[in-house]
């Protein structure tokens, strides 16, 4: 009432309904044809280098991404190493399981510096994709003799880094979860009281000037009132003292 501007959540709010309602079929549509724009893209052969070169490095999710293509390759390679197959051959076939384009590159290129006479940890550690423990426990097995062992201990090692980082994750999620819903929830009675005491305000105001706008009338009005009251009575003295004058100069 009054004329009063709404809250900015609550002009927020309107917009959003407003432009939802408008536009929703555009939005449903523009979301679906970005979606399998993207999924297209990644599927082809510069996508899938561009998302691969990318996701190891988001946060928090990038780090999970890369240690799971960490474990395919320690895996992989141990179950391939123990069951007799050469260490070229292994790795040749790892490089199409790891599922990333950056290590699979890394993998084909060290298996051609082995192939050359280089140590399988010296020709990884060349690739920062590959971690120095990985390369450190690599190099540990070569000298010994059983680096299918120190494979299979570095892909145990991963998963529960990544089983530790995902319950950590989801701890944390819901939380989150509580305090967002929690803000929306706890806003709404703010707007409404937002509203409510921006109208009383307004209303205050408006009483207020009126008040003022009243008294101001009412002490000019009195003003002239006084002063014609002034006038009059001059007036009135004015005709009598001539009216004196008058009759002393007919006597005389």
């Amino acid at each position: 009432g009054f004329g009063e501007q709404l809250p900015g959540p609550t002009l927020f709010m309107i917009t959003l309904s407003e432009l939802v309602k408008k536009y929703l079929l555009l939005f449903i549509i523009g979301a679906g044809a970005g979606v399998w724009g993207w999924m297209h893209f990644i599927k082809t052969k510069s996508g899938r280098a561009f998302w691969d070169a990318r996701r190891i490095k988001l946060p928090v999710f990038g780090a999970i991404a890369h240690k799971i293509c960490l474990v395919r390759f320690t895996r992989t390679l141990a179950s391939l190493v123990r069951s007799g197959v050469p260490i070229l051959e292994g790795l040749h076939i790892v490089s199409q399981t790891v599922g990333n384009v950056d290590m699979e590159k890394a993998i084909k290129t060290s298996a051609s510096d082995i192939e050359r006479g280089e140590g399988i940890s010296a020709a990884l550690s060349k690739h920062p994709i590959f971690p120095s423990m990985i390369v450190r426990m690599m190099s540990a097995g070569e000298q010994t003799g059983n680096i299918d062992t120190m494979l299979e201990r570095v892909s145990n090692f991963l998963d529960e880094e990544i089983e530790t980082t995902l319950s950590g994750l989801m701890s944390l999620i819901e939380p989150l979860l509580i305090g967002f819903l929690g803000v929306v929830i706890g806003s709404i009675p703010l707007i409404m009281l937002a509203r409510g005491l921006c109208g009383y305000l307004n209303a205050y105001c408006l009483q207020w000037v009126s008040i003022r706008v009243i008294t101001d009338l009412r002490n000019q009005l009195f003003s002239h009132l006084t002063q014609l009251s002034l006038a009059f009575f001059n007036r009135a003295k004015t005709g009598e003292l001539m009216s004196r004058i008058t009759n002393d100069t007919a006597m005389v």
